[in-house]
């Protein structure tokens, strides 16, 4: 199954998408610090049932820039309803769920609700995105001049240590990273320091409220074991507030997507085509 690009016209600008498969969408959006690069859109890891659609949120990637001082939940939510109304009526499909991870799952949740009924994903299916924020992150507000400036200098620094610095929210499985990620250090993240650190705060002080439940048929959220950023308390509030199911990637950090691929991608599978999750088989993969 091949991956193919092609470019949309949206309200802000010309944006680039990457899909592979045929049928309802899965529409995929990634997290703070990575691009649609991160998704791993080929066997043995998604189904040709549907066509796997992944896009670059403004800023980050192939995608325009944006000013930082645009870098918001709300824009980025406003950007994921425009992209799902364009990508369904592109390949005129439904959209059958949005995978969003941390910032990508923020900006779903602040994309709701989609007015359009053939736009509105009948699953939700969130990982590592806490509702809260990231309370260590909120003092840090003080020093953004200086982060700023930290982010400007490592440029010059060794690239294993902005790697290391980036990957702390999986930092039980940062060394077993592959150089792809140290080249999009390289050329994503440090030549836009300012965005990174406007978005990082974005995600640290955003807040979704659980009393206004997504008007999607299924909600899935999932963390991995060694994440500090989505904590196991914040996976069982998704759980009683919205009647969401909830998985733990044992072996794994803040993504799992890119951690333990095949544990990941065959528990999406399992939600996608409506196979039992807890099942033996599939709990036997996870040991």
């Amino acid at each position: 199954m091949q991956t193919q690009s092609l470019q949309l016209d949206t309200e802000i600008g010309k944006v680039w998408i990457t899909f592979a498969g045929r049928g309802p969408i899965v529409l995929y959006i990634h997290g703070w610090a990575h691009s649609g690069l991160r998704w791993k859109l080929q066997p043995p890891f998604i189904s040709e049932l549907f066509t796997h659609v992944t896009v670059d949120l403004p800023g980050f990637g192939t995608s325009v820039d944006i000013s930082p001082s645009k870098a918001n939940l709300s824009f980025y939510g406003h950007f994921v309803h425009n992209i799902a109304t364009l990508v369904s009526a592109h390949f005129d499909q439904p959209i059958q769920a949005i995978v969003g991870h941390s910032l990508g799952g923020l900006a779903t949740l602040n994309a709701f609700p989609f007015p359009d009924s053939k736009s509105n994903p009948r699953s939700l299916i969130l990982f590592d995105t806490s509702f809260t924020g990231i309370a260590i992150l909120k003092p840090l507000i003080v020093l953004y001049p200086f982060l700023v400036l930290l982010m400007s200098f490592l440029r010059i620094l060794p690239h294993w240590l902005a790697f290391f610095l980036v990957r702390l929210g999986s930092l039980p499985t940062t060394f077993k990273w592959k150089a792809m990620d140290d080249a999009f250090v390289k050329d994503v993240l440090i030549p836009k320091p300012r965005l990174m650190i406007a978005t990082l705060f974005a995600v640290a002080f955003g807040r979704i409220d659980l009393a206004q439940r997504p008007d999607a048929e299924h909600i899935f959220i999932a963390r991995g074991r060694w994440d500090w950023i989505m904590t196991t308390r914040t996976l069982r509030q998704y759980a009683k507030a919205w009647n969401a199911e909830t998985k733990t990637f044992p072996r794994a950090g803040h993504t799992p997507h890119l951690e333990t691929p095949h544990v990941f991608y065959k528990w999406l599978d399992c939600i996608l085509t409506k196979r039992e999750t807890r099942s033996g088989n599939f709990d036997a993969a996870n040991r």
